[in-house]
């Protein structure tokens, strides 16, 4: 078990973060 976890809503929400970071 990594830090990482294998649900696609995680990953979603990161993108979303970094979307808007990247402005």
């Amino acid at each position: 078990m990594g830090p990482y976890s294998p649900r696609p809503l995680n990953l979603l929400i990161m993108l979303r973060f970094f979307e808007c970071n990247s402005g």
